[in-house]
């Protein structure tokens, strides 16, 4: 991917709790948020690489993997984070960063422009069974049932941000 970007992965651990709070952190953190996700952490790069550069002159965008643990996926073995206030990893938690209301409803409207197209890969996915199909949409469409809602947007997103910080 970095060489397919013209970039490179450079060490979490040096960008730390430097990983500002921009729009791409966000966007990083509303996903795994919308697939139920909280094997993760910035401040010690668990889970995700880090694209740019390790200047202070290219905004670090942080890249997620390994799924397995999230409620998308939703593995027999999976289990939440135990730093987090949820039995299942079908709920969901935002462990993101707080940002203004406007700053993160751009972000929440970058998901909401691919709501149809995400459901309707999933619908043609050759590789999901029947009832993955389900769940997956499912999971998906409560994921948009928070994000189009104010109340959902203050409940979920804003009254748990920057979790990790308080």
């Amino acid at each position: 991917m970095a060489n397919r970007l013209r970039g490179t992965i450079i060490e979490p651990q040096s960008i730390g709790r430097r990983l500002p709070n921009t729009q791409e952190k966000e966007l990083f953190c509303m996903f795994q948020f919308m697939i139920g996700n909280t094997d993760w952490w910035t401040s010690t790069g668990h889970n995700l690489d880090i694209f740019g550069e390790d200047t202070d002159t290219v905004k670090p965008i942080p890249i997620p993997y390994d799924f397995d643990y999230s409620g998308f996926v939703n593995t027999t073995y999976s289990v939440p984070n135990d730093k987090v206030p949820i039995t299942y990893v079908t709920e969901r938690f935002y462990q993101g960063p707080c940002r203004t209301e406007a700053e993160t409803k751009e972000t929440i409207q970058v998901f909401l422009n691919k709501k149809g197209e995400m459901i309707k890969y999933c619908q043609d996915f050759p590789h999901f069974s029947k009832y993955s199909k389900k769940h997956v949409i499912k999971f998906l469409n409560s994921f948009y049932k928070i994000i189009e809602s104010p109340a959902g947007i203050k409940n979920q997103l804003f009254k748990n941000c920057d979790f990790y910080e308080k």
